[in-house]
């Protein structure tokens, strides 16, 4: 766990998977808890690259109020709009709205500002996403192949021991 993480989540998709996969030996266990982890890393890479892209919005108003200062006049200083709208002041961010409504731009704008900007940092995001996914996956079905060679031999076992038990029984049946 990482300072930030959220440990009742954590417990919550734990219990869960573990009730799902409800393993059966000391293998399963570890596989489940490498599954359990794996969620845990994919849940945590979702939420870095959505406040990835919310830290990056900051830059990207400044970006695009810059941009429109040629066609706008607004009283206000650029830096003191964009530093409202980090903050999360309401009378800042109506007013970057405003301005941004005046050269035909919106929320999506900021948004795709942020994103282009960095994509290289997102996409390294996405390929973490991504070898976390395939590796929770091939671990579910490793547990699936482990219980489907188990089932077999424990069938094959099961079949040996009728086999010899019916040829003990044969052997000790009177002749007649």
């Amino acid at each position: 766990m990482l300072i930030g993480d959220d440990d009742a989540l954590f417990e919550r998709l734990e219990a869960e998977i573990v009730a799902e996969i409800n393993p059966q030996d000391i293998l399963e266990n570890l596989w489940c808890r490498d599954v359990v982890e794996r969620s845990f890393d994919i849940l945590r890479l979702r939420r870095w690259k959505s406040q990835f892209v919310e830290l990056r919005e900051v830059i990207a108003v400044s970006v695009l109020l810059k941009q429109s200062s040629d066609r706008i006049h607004y009283p206000e200083r650029i830096e003191s709009l964009v530093n409202g709208w980090g903050a999360g002041s309401e009378d800042a961010i109506d007013r970057v709205y405003e301005v941004l409504k005046h050269t035909d731009r919106e929320h999506s704008h900021i948004e795709a500002q942020a994103v282009g900007s960095n994509l290289e940092a997102l996409g390294a995001i996405e390929n973490l996403l991504l070898s976390n996914e395939i590796r929770r996956d091939s671990i579910i079905r490793e547990i699936e192949r482990y219980r489907d060679v188990k089932a077999k031999r424990s069938a094959i076992e099961g079949g040996f021991k009728a086999v010899a038990s019916s040829e003990v029984a044969n052997d000790q049946s009177p002749k007649g």
